[in-house]
């Protein structure tokens, strides 16, 4: 999906625009509309006429949810305890 990705869902850049350079996150994308996911939501801004079109995103807002830090500021931290990953990301 790569750059496409951005264009579907622009929220997911402006999450990516928070963290440092050279970080990952784990976590879900999720319709903005409740707290349980709903996949037809998310799909519908797959369809090439919804993609490009902005009012799909207020029509399906999208929220993320991170889980959990993969690496932080270029080291892989997924293998650091739980608590060791919390603190690098609380930086």
């Amino acid at each position: 999906m790569g750059g496409r990705c951005f264009v579907i869902y622009p929220e997911l850049l402006e999450v990516g625009e928070l963290l440092p350079p050279d970080s990952a996150l784990d976590g879900e994308n999720r319709d903005r509309a409740g707290w349980r996911a709903r996949l037809d939501a998310m799909q519908m801004r797959l369809h090439p006429a919804e993609a490009a079109s902005a009012s799909s995103r207020l029509r399906f807002p999208l929220s993320s949810i991170a889980f959990d830090v993969l690496a932080w500021k270029g080291e892989q931290v997924n293998k650091l305890p739980l608590g060791k990953r919390r603190a690098r990301s609380s930086e």
